[in-house]
């Protein structure tokens, strides 16, 4: 099996219904993105939202190629790094869409931008086939730097009128900072809409926490940065339950309190 062809796939429905066909064969989520990363991985690269894949662009000065990890554990809901192989796939579709998207207005034409992003994201995504998630880190950072030294390349070489580029994954990240209060004899469960999203192209029941096991349990007073949409299920030892959507972008203060 080759990269290439699978990568070439951009048919939603045909996403379906590998992922349908593939998920009859595994238990759960993170199961099946590790049985078959590349079909899995276009169902994650169809799923992402450009406009969730970058800082805002701004001045004259050089911009960053990264993340920040603003994408991933904001939006995309993914704050522990127990699945490597699921971070590492997402972390490669959420840079290729930043690239895609933001590059252009930088003064760096599709032209010249796709060739060179198509071939980082081959290589990365070989890198994760052959040895999983491990280490993606160490992977992405000299692809990403040498992406920026191309396109800088370009830049002098035609004389464009683009900002310089380069990369760093040490930077602030984004989001706010909020505190779960959770009550005694109560148990907070919390997924990002990415997420949820996921699992019903996979074809498993996103408020089951067995199949699609994206589901953080948050511990009393966490206080996690966080972005954008989601879902949480608050259950308690009587047997009480309350499950609800929150927009964290759209909160008033720094307090996430549950209560029945």
């Amino acid at each position: 099996m080759t990269l290439r062809p699978l990568l070439s796939v951009t048919s939603t429905s045909l996403f379906l219904i590998v992922s349908l066909s593939d998920s009859l064969a595994q238990s759960d989520s993170r199961s099946l993105i590790k049985s078959n990363m590349l079909s899995q991985y276009a169902i994650i690269k169809n799923l992402i939202d450009p406009r969730r894949t970058g800082v805002h662009l701004t001045g004259r000065e050089p911009q960053n190629l990264g993340t920040c990890g603003d994408m991933e554990s904001l939006y995309f809901g993914i704050h522990s790094q127990e699945d490597v192989t699921t971070t590492a796939l997402v972390r490669i579709a959420g840079h290729y869409y930043k690239w895609e998207h933001e590059l252009p207005l930088l003064g760096y034409s599709l032209g010249i931008v796709s060739p060179l992003i198509d071939e980082v994201e081959r290589r990365l995504l070989a890198h994760v086939v052959a040895k999983g998630g491990d280490n993606f880190q160490n992977k992405l950072r000299p692809e990403a730097g040498q992406l920026a030294k191309q396109l800088n390349a370009v830049k002098s070489r035609q004389n464009l009128r683009a900002k310089t580029v380069y990369f760093t994954d040490e930077c602030g990240g984004g989001g706010r900072a909020f505190a779960f209060k959770i009550p005694k004899q109560a148990h907070l469960f919390l997924i990002s809409e990415f997420f949820i999203e996921l699992c019903k192209k996979q074809g498993f029941d996103p408020y089951d926490r067995r199949k699609c096991n994206h589901w953080s349990e948050i511990p009393e007073g966490a206080d996690w940065e966080m972005a954008g949409t989601y879902t949480y299920t608050a259950e308690w030892e009587d047997g009480t339950t309350r499950t609800a959507r929150i927009n964290f972008d759209k909160m008033l203060g720094r307090e996430f309190r549950v209560s029945k």
